[in-house]
């Protein structure tokens, strides 16, 4: 049995320290008893994903067939590394000096396994895969294209100091001129945006969005924008995809893509094997029957074939493959950041831009309702909008704050609030603007809607030369 302890996990170039070899039979014995009840062998740390070195893929990208990987592109550069034009459906993207492809076979044949017992992806399966490599060559991360210029990824693909990686979207079987007749695309990292409650420690909001330096033409992935995944039942079958080691102690990577079967683990039974100081609402797990993502697939996708959507992203487990559940960075949980990030800074609007998450609560009394809020913030930096709602006394008067969105401050975002509220009672809606300005007009066309009992109160309204807006509703 092998363990890995992790030394450096941030730093850039030695992120997990060399497998530990335990052969004492009764060491064996002990960990197998502890695996049975539910505990890590020798008290095993928890570990991202990230390769444990710097391996290039023999074959691949990198390789020593003539095929370099560049940096990044400088003033006017904007070639592909010499390949020929027209061949394998590849795209110029503003990689610079990179060459998709390399020596070997065109046929989608060849690694036994990976991911850890996977089986190969097949053309068409995940077009929308985004290959994250170093530009020595080597394995890096996985993501997946949400938008024409925006791949989404784990945030501890990104510790400080790293540099020199690209993105190629729709990477299947890169040892082969011809992607296996799968486009793909190589671009350079325009911006690397992570969540801002991203905790390093605990990998907690282990999201990252990357801005590609160019447009994909690649239809996008769709995400889990109806919080589908806090509905799925115990071991809702769920695939992981990724270029990830095909041996637990990562030192061997494949040159192809692959996927596993997993099964979905509710939160209650991850806490009780992971540990319930570990397992937070923004995560979701899944384990698989002999199979495993592993080292070079964090940041990959969990997707469910079923709704064909992005479930969650590969962020830390245990170790590969030895029976405990893989922890994904869960989608649901932070499609508000998601799309408050990507929908105002991409020209081509993915789905997800359009809908609003269907994360209405259900009021627990029996005379409250819900009051739903929509603004969206108008093209000023930084915004300075506060939004309070109050409730009349028997006076007549609004004394009581039953609502208080503080500090909006991000520009042309949409952001979706929820209050339940008693139904036979008078509310005082304000929406303040510190500057006098307004949220409209001469920063872009900011606005909300107002619904309360499901009813419309205001839909779409704006103001400017004001410090304020007041709606009156309710039973007034």
């Amino acid at each position: 049995m092998k363990l890995f302890i992790p030394t450096l996990i941030f730093c850039c170039n030695a992120f997990l320290a060399s497998a530990i070899q335990v052969s004492d039979n009764k060491d064996d014995e002990k960990n197998e008893r502890k695996l049975q009840q539910g505990f890590p062998p020798n008290d095993m740390p928890p570990m991202n994903f990230l390769p444990p070195t710097d391996i290039p893929v023999p074959g691949d990208l990198g390789s020593t067939g003539g095929f370099p990987i560049g940096g990044f592109p400088t003033t006017g550069s904007n070639t592909v590394g010499g390949f020929p034009s027209g061949v394998g459906g590849v795209t110029d993207t503003g990689a610079s000096n990179v060459h998709i492809g390399g020596p070997g076979d065109d046929d989608h044949n060849g690694d036994p396994n990976s991911i850890i017992n996977g089986v190969l992806a097949q053309k068409g399966d995940y077009p929308w895969y985004a290959r994250i490599m170093k530009t020595s060559g080597s394995q890096w991360c996985g993501g997946s294209l949400i938008a024409e210029d925006w791949v989404l990824t784990a945030a501890h693909c990104f510790p400080p100091g790293v540099s020199g990686l690209n993105v190629f979207v729709g990477a299947l079987c890169m040892d082969s001129y011809t992607n296996c007749d799968q486009k793909v695309e190589a671009f350079t990292i325009r911006q690397v945006i992570l969540h801002p409650q991203y905790d390093p420690n605990t990998w907690a909001n282990d999201y990252a969005l990357i801005r590609l330096n160019g447009k994909s033409s690649v239809a996008p992935v769709y995400i889990d924008n109806m919080n589908l995944s806090w509905g799925f039942g115990s071991r809702k079958p769920l695939r992981v995809a990724g270029f990830g080691a095909t041996t637990s102690d990562g030192s061997t990577y494949p040159t192809k893509l692959y996927h596993a079967d997993m099964g979905y683990v509710p939160p209650s039974e991850c806490k009780q094997m992971m540990g319930s100081n570990r397992i937070q609402d923004n995560m979701l797990c899944a384990i698989g029957n002999n199979q495993d993502a592993c080292y070079g697939d964090s940041g990959g996708p969990l997707f469910d074939h079923q709704s064909q959507r992005l479930m969650g992203l590969v962020s830390w487990g245990y170790g590969c493959n030895i029976g405990y559940p893989t922890v994904f960075a869960r989608i649901a949980s932070q499609f508000d950041w998601l799309r408050n990030t990507v929908c105002p800074n991409t020209e081509k609007k993915p789905e997800f831009c359009g809908q609003r998450m269907s994360s209405k609560p259900t009021c627990k009394k029996l005379k409250h309702r819900v009051l739903e809020l929509e603004f969206e913030t108008d093209n000023w930096a930084p915004e300075d909008n506060t939004v309070k709602v109050w409730v009349r006394n028997k006076y007549g008067e609004f004394v009581r704050r039953r609502m208080n969105v503080k500090y909006i401050e991000q520009r042309n975002a949409l952001f979706t609030k929820y209050k339940c509220l008693n139904k036979n009672k008078c509310y005082k809606f304000v929406m303040f603007d510190k500057n006098g300005d307004g949220i409209c007009c001469n920063h872009g066309a900011g606005k909300y809607s107002l619904t309360f009992n499901d009813l419309p109160i205001v839909i779409n309204r704006s103001f400017t030369n004001q410090h304020e807006d007041v709606i009156y509703f309710g039973n007034c």
